[in-house]
């Protein structure tokens, strides 16, 4: 790693890039779970996740824990939560170079390719907790490598507690993906340890650290546990019918997850056996998510988070094929003069930044250049996130809303992106009418304020925002119009006419 100290630096500065303004994109989940981290900061509590005081059985607490000792840190503020995800993914392709070290490939084409993978920087800038949880997969994996391949036998109880993190940050998929990833392993290369005491102490490990928090909130709050995070949370979410349509989806969602560097996977991975060390690993990734997140009725893009793993690890222990490499390149170079004659006649250096960065990773790659290529493509995201996106894009929260006086309520969705951007507290509401009774501002849509009795009512501030799930759909209107309106939608703020 000490041969390019740049790449270190690029994929650093990608992780950090733009951290600190909801613009450069948000998720409908992000909103919950900052919602959650903000009130248990503000309430004091440790074990409890809740909105509004009641329990909020989303996922278990690893993650607002978390959020909690970066507030302690930086501040209760976006930038605060989102850090964890951020240092994640600077720690995860750490642990995916020592991966591709450990099987002979190239420690620093993985550290750049995982970093400037579209599921890493994606993901690592909103908090979720996906990259978390691929970091804690990650990290079992090593172990288990470690363990099956160097003899180290107490990596297991290490695996353990990676796989207690799995589970404390998502709940039973987690246990599932570290049962699938680490237990197919050892079945396939290591059946010996199957056996092992340090196997039965890694259970012991994982029971010890994940067992009190769910007895105590199952003891706790009995039927709400069981109905929320079991039944409604989990179980629920399973889908009896298989449609070829869902996993032809999923299957997309994989190979976007390890953009733009998918053809270098496909060429790569043929050139050893699966059933390789540095085969085995990425297969049995790729197909205990495709098996695992068969199951939900819905498909998410962040369900694929994981498989970047498995794309730095094959480009990393192989020689990419030279069409491959000079494809992906002419892929950047289209990207790049494209976005120059979108963004022709914008007002900001950045612009331009951004396209050179492109123009510059492919020709790094038509080079076969690879952590070259990769580390120019991670600048010129970098330009985009921290200097090109805001200079676009308007503020997701209105100054007004910050020195507004009174209670702000929000009805749909949860308030945790206004409350941490604004640096106020953003109430949820169930009852719009209620909250408007009482004398609250509420935040809403033009669609809900068109079904709404507007008798005494009065909106006292509308604003653009960008809308927090985009499709390929909206952004090429918004390409070929030049313009980003299409990619935001109105807000409203409401009070009741005094």
């Amino acid at each position: 790693m000490s041969r390019s100290p740049a790449t270190i630096a690029v994929v650093v500065a990608l992780a950090f890039a733009g951290l600190w303004t909801p613009v450069i994109g948000t998720h409908p989940d992000e909103a919950w779970y900052l919602s959650v981290s903000a009130e248990m900061q503000g309430t004091g509590a440790w074990l409890t996740p809740t909105i509004e005081g009641e329990p909020a059985f989303f996922k278990p607490p690893l993650l607002y824990w978390l959020h909690r000792v970066a507030f302690a840190v930086f501040g209760v503020s976006l930038f605060g939560a989102r850090v964890i995800s951020a240092l994640s993914v600077i720690a995860l392709a750490a642990v995916v170079a020592a991966l591709a070290r450990r099987f002979k490939g190239d420690p620093v084409v993985a550290f750049a390719v995982t970093g400037t993978s579209f599921g890493a920087f994606r993901f690592g800038h909103v908090a979720m907790m996906d990259v978390p949880m691929t970091l804690a997969l990650a990290g079992l994996a090593l172990c288990i490598v470690d363990c099956v391949e160097r003899g180290e036998g107490r990596k297991l109880l290490l695996a353990g507690v990676c796989a207690s993190a799995a589970t404390m940050l998502k709940g039973p998929v987690g246990l599932v993906l570290s049962t699938a990833i680490g237990g197919g392993y050892l079945i396939v290369r290591g059946k010996a340890w199957l056996k092992s005491r340090y196997l039965v102490g890694a259970g012991l490990v994982f029971v010890g650290l994940t067992a009190p928090w769910f007895l105590s909130q199952w003891l706790e709050y009995p039927d709400t546990f069981i109905e929320k995070f079991l039944t409604q949370e989990h179980l629920g979410k399973i889908n009896a019918q298989w449609r070829l349509g869902d996993e032809l989806t999923l299957l997309g969602f994989i190979a976007a997850v390890m953009a733009p560097w998918v053809l270098l996977v496909v060429s790569g991975f043929k050139q050893r056996p699966w059933s390789s060390p540095e085969r085995l690993l990425p297969t049995l990734i790729w197909a205990s998510v495709l098996v695992v997140y068969s199951l939900p009725a819905s498909k998410q893009i962040h369900y694929a988070v994981p498989c970047v793993i498995a794309g730095a690890l094959v480009v990393a222990t192989s020689e990419p094929e030279r069409w491959s490499v000079r494809m992906t390149g002419a892929i950047l170079a289209l990207g790049a003069v494209g976005g120059l004659v979108v963004l022709f006649g914008v007002p900001s250096v950045a612009a331009v930044l951004v396209a050179s960065a492109f123009a510059l990773g492919a020709v790094g790659l038509w080079g076969g250049r690879v952590v070259r290529g990769a580390a120019a493509v991670g600048a010129g995201i970098a330009f985009a996130y921290e200097l090109l996106i805001p200079s676009l894009v308007p503020p997701y929260v209105p100054d007004t809303l910050t020195t507004l006086k009174g209670r702000v309520v929000i009805e749909e969705g949860y308030g945790g992106v206004y409350w941490l951007a604004s640096a106020r507290r953003v109430h949820r509401t169930w009852a719009a009418d209620d909250a408007l009774g009482l004398g609250d501002a509420v935040i809403m849509s033009p669609a809900r304020w068109s079904r709404q009795n507007q008798e005494n009512l009065e909106v006292v501030l509308r604003w653009p925002r960008i809308r927090s799930r985009l499709s390929s759909t909206d952004l090429s209107i918004a390409w070929q119009a030049h313009s980003v309106d299409t990619l935001t939608e109105e807000m409203l703020l409401v009070v009741k006419r005094r």
